[in-house]
């Protein structure tokens, strides 16, 4: 690997870093607001809940969290295809290799965040969308899910960045 290369990795992992620190904080963020819409779900009488007609605002929202979760499929999706390749073993993958695989991953994250905040935001805009009790559950349900997920994938990353800057150290310019 060229000194260049080496050079373009630790840029890239270290620029990703930042990014990776960024997505941590916002899913705690979005925790917290989950928390309080479950909080809000429990509370509701069900005799007195009527839900809202839908607004063309409501549908352009739900259109665009929907959209949200499709994208983070297809970001899942890739970083599990490129993975295959190595039979899911990213220590086998060349270090540029490496580098595509982290940024998968961490579009990944950002597209499952993406997805969750969108869900919560929508319900938070909207508490009266949904038909009943068990349907605003079955949507904070969703967006924990994604938050899920991202947490999942924050774990990876972490794991195979060691694995990256292992790489690179041993064979680093000094060897």
């Amino acid at each position: 690997m060229s000194a260049d290369s080496k050079e373009s990795l630790a840029n890239g992992l270290m620029a990703l870093r930042f990014e990776i620190k960024d997505m941590g904080e916002r899913i705690q963020y979005l925790i917290a607001l989950r928390k309080r819409m479950s909080h809000k779900q429990k509370k509701i009488d069900e005799a007195e809940y009527e839900q809202a007609l839908n607004s063309p605002s409501m549908i352009v929202l739900y259109e665009s969290y929907k959209h949200a979760a499709d994208f983070t499929v297809d970001c899942k999706n890739a970083y599990e295809q490129r993975m295959a390749q190595y039979s899911n073993r990213f220590a086998r993958a060349t270090a540029e290799d490496q580098m595509e695989i982290y940024a998968l991953q961490e579009q990944w994250i950002r597209a499952a965040v993406n997805t969750a905040e969108q869900r919560l935001r929508y319900l938070e805009q909207f508490p009266c969308a949904y038909q009943n009790k068990q349907s605003i559950r079955g949507h904070i349900t969703a967006a924990e899910g994604s938050m899920n997920a991202a947490k999942t994938a924050l774990k990876d990353v972490e794991m195979n960045k060691r694995v990256l800057f292992a790489k690179m150290s041993r064979e680093g310019p000094w060897v």
